[in-house]
């Protein structure tokens, strides 16, 4: 069963950098549908994701005007 409290958001750069690290291979080597493999994958991209959103805010593009 799912340890639901022991799951949370990435805690700092080096965190997030080793997930970085550990989900390079998944895009060489895609894991199969519905896998453990697969809910690794996604799991790591959604605390990447997360992580990014806080940390590295792209600001919104102004409309150029001619």
């Amino acid at each position: 069963m799912l340890d639901l409290k022991a799951l949370r958001t990435l805690q700092g750069e080096d965190e997030y950098n080793a997930a970085l690290k550990e989900v390079r291979p998944y895009f060489e080597n895609e894991p199969g549908e519905g896998s453990d493999d697969a809910a690794h994958f996604d799991a790591l991209v959604l605390l990447i994701l997360q992580y990014e959103t806080r940390h590295y805010r792209i600001p919104a593009a102004s409309p150029r005007l001619r």
